[in-house]
């Protein structure tokens, strides 16, 4: 493992002095998106215009916006809120941060801060908890692999609203307790940095390491199969900008054994029908999501299957032609998807949704 200190130095450094300045945007959009209104597909697309590179944010800065609404409704539970506003803004700063260390992002053996009485009072008057997975596992991706960049969009204000949605996907069926299915139990969401420059390089000089170092047994952090000639059309192919994806965990239901064409209207209708800008992912979107998941949960996405249920593998069509999945022990294919009339082949290959931030 890397240590953590020297990674988040420079982020700490950054967004230190942007602090009083994030806890007062963070409360004025707390009490915007807690207004009543509530959240309205239709601003999915007018909240998420591009954000000029100048505005981007350090990674923990990112990290802090997350935690900071969800702690703001707490204090509004407890004796807090009745402090006044500069205490109270201060009991945020704290409780954000302490919030951070529960959910596991300041390494051990870091320095460690002597707290004020004003501090561990705040700290007794609530139960701190970890932020949700959901909103985490981006960041101990990237931190894990030594590839947090140094800046990063920011994401959407209502990201919360988002994840906490009725799945569009499943619509009325329920969990085991009776709730709805939310967006956060079928996708996950993650940052792809341009620094991964491309297929190739991303394998070869990011996942190979840090797998050969990290996973027992078998290195997971790598292609299985990969044509040459769909390596030499594919592999070095730049990533796109430094963007956020939110992508569906398997297929779309009734999406296998169906042609490109079928696939892209099952998504298009998708869209349509939600007022969501879902695509179907790249080649590179589905790779590293697929590889940044694994590093940070341990568990793969559109695999293999195993010997119990014969090898029942999960392909997802990133093109008229080329399928990516069956992810092993060993690796994820990347390969032809042959004609539509092998029907052998194609009963594994569906389609999966993805949202670009």
């Amino acid at each position: 493992m890397f240590d953590l200190k020297y990674i988040i130095s420079f982020d700490i450094i950054i967004y230190s002095f942007r602090k009083k300045e994030l806890i007062m945007a963070t409360i004025s959009n707390v009490v915007r998106v807690d207004s009543g209104r509530g959240h309205i597909p239709e601003d999915d697309e007018k909240e998420q215009e591009p954000v000029s590179p100048a505005n981007w944010l350090a990674p923990l800065e990112q990290v802090d916006q997350l935690a900071l609404p969800l702690k703001r409704r707490e204090i509004a539970y407890t004796k807090l809120n009745s402090f006044p506003d500069t205490l109270k803004m201060s009991a945020i700063d704290r409780i954000a941060q302490s919030t951070l260390e529960c959910s596991g992002i300041f390494c051990e053996g870091s320095k460690t801060e002597i707290l004020s009485l004003q501090d561990l009072t705040i700290m007794r008057l609530l139960n701190l908890s970890p932020l949700p997975p959901c909103l985490m596992n981006w960041y101990k991706a990237l931190y894990r692999l030594n590839a947090l960049p140094k800046k990063i969009p920011p994401l959407p204000n209502h990201i919360h609203h988002i994840l906490e949605s009725k799945c569009p996907i499943y619509g009325d069926p329920k969990k085991e307790d009776g709730t709805n299915v939310k967006v956060k139990d079928t996708h996950v969401l993650y940052l792809i940095p341009k620094e991964f420059k491309s297929l190739n390089y991303f394998e070869r000089e990011i996942l190979k390491p840090y797998g050969q170092t990290n996973c027992k047994d078998q290195n997971p952090l790598q292609f299985y199969i990969f044509d040459d000639n769909d390596r030499r059309e594919h592999g070095d192919k730049p990533f796109a900008d430094t963007h956020w994806v939110l992508m569906s965990k398997d297929v779309l239901p009734d999406s296998k054994n169906k042609s490109w064409a079928t696939l892209t209207g099952l998504v298009e209708s998708l869209a349509r029908k939600n007022c969501v800008d879902y695509e179907i992912p790249t080649l590179q979107e589905a790779f590293a999501v697929m590889m940044l998941h694994k590093v940070a949960t341990g568990e793969r996405l559109y695999d293999a299957g195993n010997e119990l249920i014969r090898w029942n593998p999960t392909y997802i069509s990133v093109a008229l032609d080329l399928v990516i999945g069956s992810f092993k022990p060993s690796g994820v294919n990347i390969q032809y998807r042959y004609d539509d009339m092998d029907v052998l082949f194609t009963n594994y290959c569906g389609a999966a949704a993805l949202r670009r931030f």
